[in-house]
Parts: structure tokens; sequence; C-alpha cells
């Protein structure tokens, strides 16, 4: 056999083995560093917007931040800033309005007959 169609034999494979090597690479690889996008997400949506809200971008944003604290999440500063200044006066600080238990009991105490 000429030596030409041995090197080219020869080139497939090393190019044969090389692709073997990048796939399993690739699947068994390293896992990926740093943040992941939820967690980056979650970091900038606290932040304060880069613009001024519109009444309806705080609207939108105000069940997204309902747990935050006015002192820790400055964008639910912004946005209740915003409501404020359009007369739409959301509470200072709400927390869960739904009622709780406690020790078994409602927390709203029945009316007696």
């Amino acid at each position: 056999m000429p030596a030409g169609p041995v090197l080219i034999v020869a080139a497939m494979a090393a190019a044969v083995i090389a692709c073997i090597f990048v796939a399993a690479w690739l699947l068994i690889g390293a896992p990926a560093t740093g943040l992941r996008f939820t967690e980056i997400d979650e970091r900038l949506c606290h932040e304060p917007p880069p613009r001024p809200l519109t009444v309806e971008q705080a609207r939108q944003q105000w069940a997204r931040h309902l747990g935050c604290r006015l002192t820790h999440c400055a964008r639910k500063r912004e946005i209740q800033r915003t409501l404020r200044a359009a007369g739409v006066a959301p509470p200072l600080d709400i927390t869960s309005m739904a009622p709780t238990r406690r020790s078994g009991r409602h927390a709203h105490p029945r009316r007696k007959p």
C-alpha cells in the first residue's frame, strides 16, 4: 500500500480518537464554576432599578417583593416610592395576610352563638 493512503487512514484515526476524548471530556467534564443564572437574577432583582419605574412596572414587581424587608430591599423601596407618588399607597411592610394557626387554634377567635 502506498504511503499516501496510510497517512490518510492514520490522520482519520487520530481525528476520531481526539473526537472521542473531547466528547468524553464534555460529558464528564468539570462542573460549571461561578454563580448560576437564577442566583444572579435573585441578587440583581433586589438592587435599585437603573431607571425610574412606571406605575405598571411597580405593580407587576410588587408581588415578587412582598416578603422583602424595606431595610434590605432597595427595589421594594423604589416600588413603594413610585406607588405612593402615584397615589396608590401600598402597606408599609406587608407580611403574609393568611391567618396563622397557633397551638391548634385558629388565629381568629370563633364567634360564640
